[in-house]
């Protein structure tokens, strides 16, 4: 039996990833990344609960062909003490998972077969997608003037007795969807699979999903089915079920000729990329392929967010479990206090509330999948989505925004605000244009904009591009100023939801790199939607929260080192050189030694308070080299002044004196250097460095 171990309070988590056959060369930098980010992860809540007896380990199992099965898992969750499994490993069929669940909590995003019945105090179901049936009911919403096309590929013929098959056509008809069955679909290199994708018409989507095969839906049939398909003319389109970003990838970049680009895709709320998490993918490494990107993004949402949930149930409080039998039931019983009125955990990806040990909230989008010549694939939203307001679902429509800047000035740490000049552009059903969107960070009296282009669109959608000039606030990080480093950001929203939809989020990789900055130097940029949960408390009603959203992009940016050498450390260097010579003079001319020592302080004293100061005042880099400085000058005055009264030690005594300070400059030089080193931009979050 697993046991938490009383002197540590170490809490063990299992997380793992699978080597694919398929995609084998992006395997070493995937796994290379998750387990940069599971470190950098581990690093973090063990920091934050530092005051804390409980302390998080993250195991992290990588799993290849020779290792799959279950007596891996079995010695790897026993030699390890495993407390808490991110996501039930799909990678060996189990007949019963219940005696798995008496000693650690078990969360699975997949709705894998056999497990998504079971009921267990210690079993919680955090489903990253619907079910089938909700999935085809959304997509015939969405294709309301289009007719859906299931289809069932069999390795051999059909027949009278074949489950798999007769399960397929109860689903379909239940559904009322249309149904076409593929015998021996592989046969002359997939001929009948080609035959039904080229007689498509116009009106018709094929829908791919977990039933579509008689055999196990391998990513070897679903791959091979995709790329039939786009090498296959044909007038219809495809759409499929939470096809992996990876696979979508390597099959539109395997193949000789694409001649089949209408491709959709069911995916969860992984698209949408959170800023938080995107500034940790991308710390990890800035020039990371996209795909791998979402991919990482995906995993994250799907098995970290499970450590951060465990982290935010017992934060900022003191714990001592003696036996891991009581660290499960306190846990079940705080996850079970998450009900989405009262409580909530926002993770970096998903949101997180339960009922019956579920989570009830589940976002899908439906995006359109294209190619292009650089062989990196663009998703993008599908102009209708399903939306749930207020407990009620409709369909809504995209908005499509984008951002061509042209130009960033006057960045102000003093007032935290920034001047921005770029071309605004979005592709929207409402007329409105730029009015139904809000600049959440925009000063408004400074806020300036001109129309250029009104287009009116075939399917009624209107096409805007306007020159907008304006003022935007940021949250400033002073400490290493003026060798500082900003990220500053532009921050907007739809006005009303309800009324104007979905706003289409601006992928990083899409945004312009190529402005005017005014000497400063452009270090990465970061493009997402921040999540915050907000407290209500009315008094005749019962308390609850709500999780607003807000998109952003974001630069980081670095001040000008130039600007620091010409401005304050050419006129210290002198100063301190003048401080030297004096040191230097015979005690005869005491009055020129006390001059220049003098003229040092006071000089340093009128330089610094002409460097920009942060606001709220705090300690900065600058603040530091004028202290260190002006202890520099104060050792020089008061040996000076100290050896005139001893005037036979006096050239001797000095000489002791500019060695010492020879070494404390060195080592302020050091101590300055370490501290710019270990500072890293970070996005900061409504003035929190949280």
């Amino acid at each position: 039996m697993n046991t938490i171990k009383k002197k540590d309070q170490i809490i063990n988590f299992y997380t793992y990833y699978q080597i694919l056959d398929l995609s084998k060369g992006q395997q070493s930098l995937i796994s290379k990344s998750i387990k940069v980010l599971i470190d950098n992860l581990e690093k973090e809540i063990n920091n934050s609960l530092r005051d804390s007896s409980l302390k998080f380990r993250i195991h992290y199992d990588i799993v290849n062909n020779k290792t799959a099965n279950k007596d891996h898992y079995n010695d790897f969750i026993k030699k390890n003490n495993i407390n808490i499994v991110c996501q039930t490993p799909n990678y060996f069929k189990c007949e019963d998972w219940s005696k798995y669940f008496d000693n650690a909590i078990y969360f699975d995003s997949f709705d894998m077969k056999g497990i998504k019945d079971l009921n267990h105090k210690n079993f919680f179901h955090t489903p990253i997608s619907n079910n089938l049936l909700t999935n085809i009911r959304q997509l015939k919403t969405i294709f309301k003037n289009k007719e859906i096309l299931r289809i069932h590929c069999c390795d051999g013929t059909v027949t009278e007795n074949d489950k798999v098959a007769e399960k397929f056509k109860i689903e379909s008809e239940y559904s009322s969807v249309p149904y076409k069955i593929i015998n021996n679909w592989k046969k002359n290199n997939f001929q009948n699979l080609k035959k039904i994708i080229s007689s498509l018409e116009k009106n018709q989507v094929l829908f791919l999903d977990k039933n579509s095969f008689s055999s196990k839906a391998t990513l070897k049939n679903r791959s091979d089915f995709i790329k039939t398909f786009i090498q296959t003319k044909s007038s219809g389109e495809l759409c499929g079920v939470g096809i992996d970003i990876r696979l979508l990838t390597d099959c539109f970049n395997e193949v000789k000729e694409v001649l089949n680009f209408k491709i959709f895709n069911y995916v969860g709320d992984d698209l949408v990329e959170k800023l938080q998490l995107q500034d940790k993918i991308l710390s990890v490494n800035p020039n990371i392929p996209n795909n791998i990107k979402q991919y990482l993004n995906w995993y994250f949402q799907l098995i970290l967010d499970k450590v951060l949930l465990i982290a935010y149930l017992y934060e900022n409080e003191n714990f001592s479990f003696v036996s891991n039998k009581k660290f499960l039931s306190e846990t079940v019983r705080r996850l079970s206090m998450l009900d989405g009125k009262e409580d909530l955990f926002l993770g970096m990806g998903e949101i997180y509330y339960f009922k019956n040990n579920r989570k009830p909230w589940v976002s899908n989008y439906l995006v359109e999948v294209k190619s292009s010549a650089s062989k990196v694939l663009k998703v993008s939203l599908h102009e209708r989505q399903l939306q749930i307001i207020s407990d009620t679902q409709k369909v809504a429509r995209v908005n499509y925004p984008y951002f061509d800047i042209l130009k960033i000035d006057n960045i102000l740490i003093s007032e935290g605000t920034f001047d921005a000049d770029f071309y605004f552009e979005i592709t929207t059903p409402f007329s409105e244009g730029i009015n139904i969107l809000l600049f959440d960070n925009v000063l408004d009296e400074k806020f300036e904009y001109k129309q250029l282009i009104k287009k009116e669109h075939r399917n009624g959608y209107f096409y805007f591009r306007y020159r907008v000039s304006a003022t935007f606030t940021f949250f400033p990080r002073a400490e290493n100023y003026p060798f500082d480093k900003q990220v500053i950001f532009i921050s907007y929203s739809l006005t009303n939801v309800e009324k104007f939809g979905i706003l289409q989020p601006i992928m990083v990789e899409d945004l312009n790199r190529n402005f005017i900055s005014n000497g400063w130097n452009i270090l990465g940029f970061r493009s997402g939607i921040i999540r915050k949960k907000e407290d209500y408390r009315p008094v005749f009603e019962d308390r609850y929260k709500i999780v607003s959203e807000q998109n952003r992009i974001a630069i980081i940016m670095e001040r000008p080192s130039s600007f620091t050498i010409i401005k304050i450390l050419v006129p210290l260097s002198f100063l301190a050189s003048l401080t030297i010579y004096a040191m230097y003079l015979p005690m005869e001319e005491l009055e020129t030694i006390i001059a220049s020592i003098t003229t040092s302080f006071l000089s340093a004293i009128a330089l610094y308070f002409s460097t920009e100061k942060p606001n709220p005042l705090k300690l900065t880099i600058i603040d530091l080299i004028f202290l260190l400085f002006y202890v520099f000058v104060g050792i020089s005055f008061l040996a000076i002044f100290s050896l005139w009264f001893f005037p036979e030690f006096y050239t001797q005594g000095l000489g002791y004196v500019r060695r010492f300070l020879l070494c404390f400059s060195s080592a302020s030089i050091y101590y300055i250097y370490n501290k710019l080193k270990s500072f890293k931009p970070k996005i900061i979050f409504g003035g929190s460095k949280k």
